[in-house]
């Protein structure tokens, strides 16, 4: 694949705040660009919208589960029959 670079001027505190953001969310802020530059271009729209992408009892969910993992309290399969074996075992 072809790549290229594309340079654009912002604020160095808005960059870092959108670099932090996409961090929290699992994504780099490049692979936020690109996917941004992707839809684009297909759907030839731009939609913005600061609507948050869970609702809250989702979020909650999300929380409890980060801090489950932080408290080792999460189980690692590395296949199908080992969590068949899992679920099995509730």
């Amino acid at each position: 694949m072809n790549t290229t670079s594309i340079v654009i001027k912002t604020h160095f505190e808005k960059k870092k705040e959108a670099k932090k953001t996409a961090q929290q969310l699992g994504y780099s802020l490049n692979a936020l660009v690109h996917s941004f530059l992707k839809q684009f271009v297909k759907t030839q729209k731009i939609t913005l919208s600061d609507a948050p992408l869970v609702d809250e009892e989702t979020e909650k969910q999300i929380a409890k589960s980060l801090e489950d993992r932080k408290a080792g309290r999460y189980t690692i399969v590395k296949n199908t029959k080992e969590l068949k074996t899992y679920l099995q075992s509730l």
